[in-house]
């Protein structure tokens, strides 16, 4: 695997660990909707870091929007 490609999957791996702990922080207020199905979105971000999710570009575009606001150093 070329060292460019090395580094995506170590980002997006990085990503995927943030949004799923930005789900379950209890200090952080969702909708109601979303609160509902935190928790189990939480666990399938992480379970998709073992079955090969991290080459879906559907829950990639999930996951940075997730953490879009959270790594946005403008505010």
């Amino acid at each position: 695997m070329a060292i460019g490609g090395q580094v995506n999957i170590t980002r997006r791996l990085a990503d995927y660990k943030q949004a799923a702990a930005l789900l379950r922080d209890p200090n952080l207020v969702w909708s109601t909707d979303l609160d509902f199905i935190r928790e189990d979105l939480a666990r399938y971000i992480e379970s998709s870091i073992l079955t090969d999710g991290l080459h879906s570009e559907t829950l990639n575009r999930i996951v940075q929007t997730l953490i879009a606001e959270e790594n946005d150093l403008s505010v």
